[in-house]
């Protein structure tokens, strides 16, 4: 009832956001020479919308460029790159964490050193320091990805964000080349809250009972059929699910900072991993794009992974009503950038019709 009570007042909350983004662009005041006081968001028709960002303050002038991200991955054209596969560090050790709502989405984040990515592809042996979790949803429920793969989009798109350890901070890492690497998920929703139950088998094991998700339907894409036979093996991410609907209830209201040194985080009672939101199966599709927020910066190395995860209904549903810096549920625009029209070179760490390398299992995932 709850949730059903504070969806009604979205059409008209979306609207008048609309109305004032516009009668702001009429009068010339969308522009902002200062950058630390920009704003953008993701309505469409208004001028902070992502088709103007690169007009709102000379600092986002990339997202008007070139490279920019997310894009539609056409498997047809990856190419095969051998031999690579993801290293962690303390993949399994879970860090404190916090969370905090900016106005656009609600970030988990940690001040730690310890969990990292190595081995990335064409970056030597540079290391890359786990930094946070978050997601994209859409307007429309089954279109909340950012990336799309042969032009197939999912509920939702959890990004996890690592910036580079020769910088102090990711602040500092953004505006690096090689400062950051954002491995992206695809995420699907259960049918209901209970769905997300605790799996059985034990790691690294295969059943026919176990849920599989078909990567590609050849019914849909004939360009495709070479590789129907590829599956998934469905995780339930239950961990990111609880965490999800406890704290995004938390933080659903926006609350802005008291100054540029005062950000409201809520330390959370539990501790989080990257390993909440990676899938079975690590194969996956890179190249190298940009930040899908302002500034937009031309300095991301993507890792898309081939096959989703599945989060409960209920944590979904939390995330929707989380509300954006008008005060405004975050479904009413949805929290996504649409495609951008580049044809990247992306590769791929995997052959067709093959499982890829299982994610070390961690007992505190049970």
């Amino acid at each position: 009832m709850l949730f059903y009570l504070l969806l009604v007042s979205v059409a008209s909350s979306a609207m008048a956001t609309s109305l004032y983004s516009r009668d702001r662009q009429a009068f010339g005041l969308c522009y902002e020479e200062d950058c630390q006081s920009a704003h953008f968001s993701y309505n469409p028709f208004g001028c902070h919308g992502p088709k103007e960002w690169q007009l709102v303050t000379s600092c986002w002038h990339d997202c008007g460029g070139r490279r920019q991200s997310p894009i539609d991955i056409r498997t047809r054209e990856t190419i095969y790159m051998p031999g690579t596969l993801l290293h962690f560090e303390n993949l399994c050790t879970r860090v404190p964490g916090k969370i905090r709502n900016n106005g656009h989405s609600p970030h988990f984040s940690t001040d730690t050193r310890v969990i990292a990515l190595t081995n990335v592809p064409h970056r030597g042996s540079d290391k890359y320091i786990f930094e946070e979790i978050h997601f994209h949803i859409g307007k429309m429920e089954g279109k909340g990805s950012e990336h799309s793969i042969d032009g197939e989009f999912y509920p939702m798109e959890a990004h996890v964000v690592f910036f580079n350890d020769k910088y102090e901070n990711i602040s500092i890492a953004k505006s690096k080349q090689d400062g950051l690497v954002v491995i992206g998920i695809m995420v699907e929703v259960s049918d209901n809250a209970d769905q997300a139950v605790k799996e059985s088998l034990e790691p690294n094991t295969y059943d026919t009972d176990l849920d599989f998700e078909k990567t590609c339907p050849c019914v849909k894409r004939s360009d495709n059929c070479y590789w129907k036979y590829c599956f998934c093996r469905l995780k339930n991410a239950r961990i990111m699910s609880t965490l999800m609907e406890k704290y995004f209830y938390i933080v659903r209201e926006y609350v802005p900072p008291q100054n540029n040194e005062t950000r409201d985080f809520v330390h959370l009672t539990e501790f989080i991993s990257p390993v909440d939101v990676l899938p079975y199966d690590w194969s996956f599709y890179m190249y190298d794009g940009s930040l899908t927020t302002p500034p937009c910066s031309r300095n991301v190395r993507w890792i898309v992974m081939r096959c989703p995860i599945r989060i409960s209904a209920e944590a979904f549903n939390m995330y929707k009503l989380v509300q954006d810096v008008h005060n405004v549920p975050l479904v009413a625009n949805g929290l996504r950038r649409p495609v951008q029209e580049n044809r990247l070179p992306v590769f791929r760490n995997f052959h067709w019709k093959t499982f890829g390398e299982e994610t070390p299992y961690c007992p505190d995932e049970d």
